[in-house]
């Protein structure tokens, strides 16, 4: 049966737990909206270049719509590298952030076994 010593050390044994677990929500959470920001602006470019290409009328709009196709893709490819980049950086973040944690609770281990084999 639980006491009123044993909450607290409990306590201090889940907090780890619960820093991680908020850790990872909070990345999670992140993730989620950095692919939402994505989706939209992948969308809203490729809208654009539908909206362009449906208004062509003659052979002159046409030329100029396919004079403009290499700098739409590189606008394009320059867009999804900085969106990969952003993920990048978000996922090693994240585990420099788990890796302290688990670094910091390896060593409070290390220190509450070491105070009681004192």
């Amino acid at each position: 049966m639980a006491n009123a010593k044993s909450l607290p050390e409990a306590d201090k044994v889940f907090a780890p737990v619960r820093a991680f677990n908020q850790l990872t929500l909070d990345n999670a959470a992140k993730l989620v909206q950095m692919n939402f920001d994505v989706a939209r602006r992948y969308t809203d470019i490729a809208l654009a270049n539908a909206r362009e290409f449906v208004e062509i009328k003659d052979a002159e709009a046409l030329q100029a719509y396919v004079a403009k196709q290499p700098e739409a893709m590189k606008s394009f490819a320059d867009t999804a590298r900085a969106d990969a980049e952003a993920a990048v950086k978000l996922s090693v973040s994240y585990f420099e952030a788990a890796g302290k944690l688990v670094s910091d609770s390896a060593s409070d281990a290390t220190k509450a076994a070491a105070k009681k084999a004192a």
